[in-house]
């Protein structure tokens, strides 16, 4: 180079910060968080598994249990989620229905442990998702009459939850979360159905996201509880 020498080359920029080492599932014990979703929407499940990931590295151990009427309302997503391991369940009042949805759950959660698996259990109330109709027919029915009155909110499926911790029993790291999701723009509408928001359009459904619009914040209410507090609270 005539008139001095080269310039030196800019500097390579710093390297990323490590990420932190991925939960192994061989892990000894590890954790199984069974969470109780106080559900708004159907899209609620994507943004647990978002939040699943962000805190765990979960990188797809997340299951959630519906019911068998719900897979349908899935925005054609069902058979996908029932892929990766999402179990759809009967969810009738008849006795054999009810035995037949605890025998899936056993077997699912045996298999978690022969592999000594950590998952995040997403129980979503027994009635979907909160409209109207869920609400009066939950509201109406008598198996109800000594759980707590909601009006916004829908109770969830007793069953799963007894059988999670029956199958669970005795195994240490098994976390209880109360979950609540609330969105932006939520002004506590109960739609007659799922389809008809009239003021809360801001509250997600699959065709929002696939629209690019959606809330643009996310509330989580959240509590931890010990199996033994629910196993032995009074009533």
């Amino acid at each position: 180079r005539v008139g001095g020498a080269a310039p030196a080359p800019p500097a390579p920029p710093p390297p990323p910060p490590p990420r932190p080492p991925r939960r192994s599932s061989r892990a000894l014990n590890p954790p199984i968080r069974i969470v109780l979703l106080n559900t708004a929407a159907e899209c609620d499940i994507l943004f647990m598994q978002m939040l699943a990931k962000a805190i765990d590295d979960s990188h797809g151990s997340v299951k959630a249990f519906l019911s068998k009427a719900e897979r349908s309302k899935l925005f054609g997503l069902g058979t996908l989620f029932e892929l990766f391991g999402f179990q759809f369940l009967g969810r009738k009042d008849a006795d054999e229905s009810r035995e037949l949805d605890r025998k899936r759950i056993a077997k699912h959660l045996e298999r978690l442990q022969i592999d000594n698996a950590y998952e995040w259990i997403l129980i979503f109330p027994e009635r979907g998702w909160p409209n109207q109709r869920a609400i009066d027919d939950q509201d109406g029915d008598e198996a109800n009459a000594d759980r707590p009155a909601l009006d916004h909110l829908l109770l969830p499926d007793a069953n799963e939850l007894e059988t999670c911790l029956e199958e669970l029993a005795g195994r240490p790291e098994v976390q209880i979360f109360d979950f609540t999701l609330a969105y932006e723009g939520y002004s506590g509408e109960l739609p007659a159905t799922d389809k008809q928001r009239i003021s809360d359009e801001k509250v997600p459904t699959y065709m929002h996201l696939l629209k690019g619009s959606s809330s643009n914040t996310i509330h989580i209410d959240s509590a931890m509880f010990e199996v033994d507090e629910i196993l032995y609270s009074e009533g």
